[in-house]
């Protein structure tokens, strides 16, 4: 014989199922969010890994295009020891590099048509060494991220 009370749930029942329930959503999205979060920086990062190398391969190339002594003596007409370029784009030839202007704060380095902003250190350790950074940054959320990339170019 059956009652009343063996037919359904009571309502005790049926608030624990509905909170395990909501739970488990609120659990799914939170997961998906902080995914497609994680999944955007991502791929932010390999953008800016991508500016900064491309910088590195650009300075690299006026080197061996230019030969070392033309090469090192532009810099050190720029500046003696350490400096930094503004580079918001990359110069298409010969004449653009030795047209480069050192950076003065706040000029705006960022990389045109995009949200990165680029800027090379350079470092003249000694005639035959020339050490080179590249600083990726662009703002994500109120916060800003960085790549920095560098390498070292020597007389060969």
């Amino acid at each position: 014989m059956t009652t009343i009370n063996d037919k359904g749930f009571s309502l005790i029942e049926l608030l624990i199922a509905i909170s395990v329930v909501a739970l488990t959503l609120v659990s799914i999205s939170s997961g998906v969010s902080f995914a497609v979060k994680n999944s955007r920086f991502s791929q932010e990062k390999s953008v800016s890994v991508r500016y900064a190398q491309e910088s590195l391969e650009w300075f690299r190339s006026n080197r061996d295009r230019l030969g070392w002594n033309a090469f090192y003596s532009i810099l050190e007409d720029d500046s003696p020891g350490s400096f930094s370029y503004c580079l918001d784009s990359i110069p298409g030839d010969l004449q653009g590099f030795q047209d480069l202007q050192v950076y003065v704060a706040p000029a705006n380095c960022q990389i045109q048509t995009t949200m990165y902003t680029r800027l090379l250190e350079i470092n003249l350790t000694d005639p035959s060494t020339v050490e080179v950074t590249s600083r990726v940054t662009w703002q994500d959320n109120n916060q800003t991220n960085e790549t920095v990339l560098t390498t070292t170019l020597k007389q060969w």
